[in-house]
C-alpha cells in the first residue's frame, strides 16, 4: 500500500475581533483568521477535502482570498 501525503493550505484570511468569533466575549480584541483547504494523495489518488469559497463569496463576506482552491486544484494533488 502506497502511503498518503496530506497536505493544507491556507488559501484566505480576514481580521476579526474575538467578540465576532467567542460567544459571550464583550472584549473587542483583535482576532486573526486563516482558512485552509486540505488534500489527501498518493500520488495515484487525490481527494480534496474542502474546496473553501469562491472569491465573490470571499468579497461578500470580507475575506482575502491568497489563491483559488477551484481554480488551482492540480497545486494540491
Amino acid at each position: 500500500m502506497t502511503p498518503y501525503k496530506i497536505y493544507i493550505v491556507q488559501y484566505a484570511k480576514r481580521m476579526a475581533t474575538s467578540s465576532e468569533i467567542l460567544v459571550g466575549d464583550l472584549h473587542a480584541d483583535p482576532m486573526p483568521m486563516a482558512y485552509y483547504v486540505w488534500a489527501v494523495t498518493n500520488g495515484e489518488y487525490t481527494i480534496v477535502v474542502d474546496m473553501g469559497f469562491t472569491a465573490g463569496m470571499a468579497a461578500k463576506r470580507g475575506r482575502e482570498i491568497l489563491f483559488s482552491p477551484t481554480d488551482n486544484v492540480a497545486l494540491l494533488e
